[in-house]
């Protein structure tokens, strides 16, 4: 296995991959670069569904991408879909052709996270002392990130330069009314989250990815501006596409074509940001999400993730108690190495259950009764940094299913993407909770576990179960809702 790293972003417009290895100071060193102009948010009919045409785009740029990716393990990819893969209505069946096509495990990733990997991202980029302001105006969304060596505050709001191209410049045509309404309604958009990036400040103003590097190149080679982007800059732009009157006249210097459609509604977007923040100057810098995912992946590989400690700082939050936690997690991480191979289970599945172990009475503070349905909500919902939808949602489900009904509506219902191992890390959660239900503190007994497709088979030390009547009725309620689900409990 080479030292390579792969890291892909499947965008609204464009889909991205970088190939990059770990440099000085582990920041990445490019190797290669390549992109493709898919336009999947353009992509969308009427009911949120991805058309065949934009499938049969995306699929081949990610054939061109199998294709470099060769001799590449599962650790040294990380490909990441974002706003349109978000909403998308047919993403499931989308994703599985995508995947297929990539020979790579795609993630979708919340628009919080998206924001936090592209901070990443520029300060491998730009390393200026001061909190930095970061502008990302994607083609579905738009993330804005602000801090030092850390994010301080993060949003993702929806709108980007083809649904704002789509929404206010039908059929390519632009006059100042629509551009005044789009950057209007670009500025309600915003309005909830500006103060808390005012009174946090900044002392750099920075923009990333292709909307503001072509807003920049334009803005640079008609002479508009030397160093950095200004309003007034900006407003000309403005006035310059308003006389121009359609996206089909914008053959202006700097200008790809391919930008042409969609750089009205990007411009409209910036504007706005300028204006609700009163941002005096911005650069642009050559680094955003694809970045961050390859720090993001050093990190992973010099055991700095995350998510644990995202998962760490929740459960402080939630007051979850931590010594029952930990019991229930080297349980459930027992049961699970002794069936690794039986279920075809991998480390990223352990990883899972380690952290739904960690975080099954995260609801408890909520209402005992229905903690499990609680914590499963805290856990699909929560800003979790580090972590993709699907990652999240197995999680949820796996903690969903450790307690009450077991039922595949209510896996799919938390989970949508949940298969076989979803189900199996729940089954194992729920053993481990079963056998620590009296919260003590002493070792529980050693248990054996063996499992074929849908039977598992608990093996006790002999003559422990005598004279234990509240495990047996456990044992005999776990049996009946695993049944639920078609697995069969047996023990002896």
């Amino acid at each position: 296995m080479s030292s390579q790293l792969a890291a892909i972003d499947l965008g609204s417009n464009s889909f991205h991959m970088i190939v990059a290895r770990p440099g000085p100071g582990n920041r990445p060193l490019i190797i290669d670069r390549i992109k493709e102009p898919v336009r999947l948010a353009a992509g969308l009919d009427a009911s949120g569904n991805i058309t065949a045409a934009a499938a049969d785009r995306a699929l081949s740029c990610l054939g061109q991408f199998a294709e470099r990716l060769t001799g590449f393990g599962p650790g040294q990819v990380r490909a990441v879909g974002t706003n349109t893969l978000r909403r998308a209505r047919n993403r499931l069946d989308f994703l599985e052709l995508a995947q297929e096509t990539l020979g790579h495990r795609i993630d979708i990733i919340p628009g919080t996270e998206e924001a936090r990997l592209i901070f990443a991202g520029v300060g491998t980029a730009f390393d200026q002392p001061g909190r930095r302001l970061i502008i990302d105006i994607g083609g579905g969304s738009t993330e804005l990130s602000l801090g030092q060596q850390a994010p301080e505050v993060l949003t993702s709001r929806f709108m980007g330069c083809v649904s704002w191209s789509e929404r206010f410049f039908t059929g390519g045509r632009v006059t100042r009314k629509s551009m005044n309404k789009a950057i209007n309604a670009a500025r309600q958009q915003l309005g909830p989250v500006m103060r808390s990036f005012r009174e946090t400040g900044w002392e750099h103003a920075l923009g990333s990815s292709g909307t503001v590097k072509a807003i920049e190149a334009v803005l640079m080679q008609s002479g508009m501006i030397a160093d950095g982007i200004t309003m007034r800059s900006l407003e000309a732009l403005a006035e310059k596409l308003i006389e121009l009157r359609r996206t089909s006249r914008f053959l202006l210097p700097g200008l790809p074509e391919h930008r042409r459609p969609v750089i009205a509604g990007g411009l409209a977007i910036l504007l706005a940001a300028f204006r609700s923040l009163h941002i005096d100057n911005l650069t642009w810098v050559n680094a955003a999400l694809k970045e961050g995912l390859i720090v993001q992946m050093i990190g992973r590989i010099n055991h700095q993730d995350i998510r644990s400690a995202a998962v760490a700082r929740l459960a402080e939050r939630l007051e979850v108690d931590v010594a029952q936690a930990n019991r229930v997690t080297a349980s459930a991480l027992g049961l699970f190495d002794q069936v690794t191979a039986d279920w075809s289970l991998r480390p990223r599945h352990r990883r899972l259950l380690t952290w739904a172990a960690a975080l099954h009475e995260a609801g408890q503070f909520i209402n005992h009764a229905g903690s499990h349905k609680h914590s499963a909500y805290l856990l699909a919902h929560a800003d979790l940094p580090g972590f993709s939808r699907q990652d999240q949602g197995t999680i949820a489900a796996a903690v969903v299913g450790h307690r009450g009904r077991l039922s595949h509506a209510r896996i799919l219902s938390i989970s949508p993407s949940a298969d076989d191992a979803t189900m199996r890390l729940a089954i194992l959660l729920r053993i481990a909770a079963m056998i620590h239900r009296t919260r003590s503190t002493k070792p529980p007994p050693s248990l054996k576990l063996t499992a074929s497709r849908r039977q598992v088979h608990l093996l006790y030390p002999d003559g422990w179960l005598t004279g234990r009547p509240l495990t047996r009725a456990d044992l005999a309620s776990t049996a009946e809702r695993l049944a639920e689900i078609g697995y069969q409990l047996l023990w002896e």
